[in-house]
């Protein structure tokens, strides 16, 4: 067997020409999901196996959508009934399907790292559906394309994402494909959730104050808040969080052109305020969407061969 050589790890190594092939390819999906069209049977006798060994929605089950609506078999990898539970080794675990000649694997992982060193043990195709706290690429395509087909020119917008950046694979995938893409990104958040070199490191805006960073920010993109850093000790409770860190109707009327952004799911009343769910500004369910549509483009980019 031969060693694929495109997979789909990160961000970083996407072109802009490839980002504006697949969303040019995602837009045809999109159209063909919102009129309630079949997809082209493109992907019929491929066999794509989803391996989650996080929990996952949006992710799991758009990419499910996708591949299925493309004509591809989808096997689900369920770790609780696998041989893991006797004690193999996620790299035997691996090795065994890969002796199915499966066509690609979708990996979500805590592990960062686990898809880069997965696409190093096997001859499929790997596609990274989350590592750790290090990429989800799929998220900040979807994320961009949303963008992309909202406003008639992405490139030099500037987009800032709010919340718990040192844990967020989010960040890490969005700043890599933003800047392909000639859009400005900046971080805020407390100082407890935010890396301490990461301005140097790339070379991007760093806000402590929610203000400051709405008067810059034509995209406002909070992350979801983990009860655990409570416990941790990074923020005090969600109350203070949602008082300092929070999108409120009222930072809105000040930025009535800013548009919302969230990775899902988001927890109403500390990142984002109930009331926000109402407004023409929030992109979140089409953000869903448009999630299915950028993966059904990017199986058949990388499968369709």
């Amino acid at each position: 067997m031969m060693k694929h050589t495109r997979h789909l790890l990160s961000t970083e190594h996407l072109s802009a020409q490839d980002v504006l092939a697949l969303f040019r390819r995602a837009q045809f999906y999109l159209s063909r999901l919102q009129t309630h069209q079949e997809f082209p049977s493109l992907l019929s006798g491929k066999v794509i196996l989803f391996a989650f060994f996080e929990r996952s929605t949006r992710t799991r089950l758009s990419f499910e959508l996708a591949a299925k609506k493309l004509g591809a078999t989808v096997l689900q990898f369920h770790t609780e009934s696998s041989s893991l539970g006797k004690g193999e080794t996620f790299l035997d675990t691996f090795r065994t399907l890969n002796a199915m000649y499966i066509d690609a694997i979708v990996l979500r992982h805590a592990l960062s790292g686990g898809a880069a060193f997965l696409a190093q043990t096997v001859d499929t195709i790997v596609i990274n559906a989350g590592d750790g706290a290090h990429q989800h690429p799929t998220q900040a395509l979807l994320d961009a394309f949303t963008l992309w087909d909202q406003l008639p020119q992405l490139a030099g917008k500037r987009l800032c994402y709010v919340g718990d950046i040192t844990h967020s694979r989010v960040v890490r995938s969005g700043i890599a494909l933003y800047r392909t893409l000639n859009v400005d990104v900046a971080v805020c958040g407390p100082p407890t959730l935010i890396p301490p070199m990461i301005a140097e490191a790339f070379n991007i805006p760093v806000f402590y104050r929610l203000e400051e960073a709405l008067q810059w920010a034509d995209i406002v993109n909070p992350l979801r808040i983990q009860q655990e850093r409570i416990a941790e000790g990074l923020i005090p409770d969600l109350k203070a969080y949602f008082k300092h860190y929070g999108i409120q109707l009222h930072h809105l009327e000040q930025h009535p052109d800013a548009l919302i952004l969230h990775p899902g799911p988001v927890n109403w009343g500390i990142e984002l305020a109930p009331e926000i769910q109402q407004i023409p500004q929030n992109l979140i369910l089409s953000q869903v969407t448009h999630g299915v549509a950028i993966r059904a483009a990017l199986l058949e980019w990388l499968l369709s061969q």
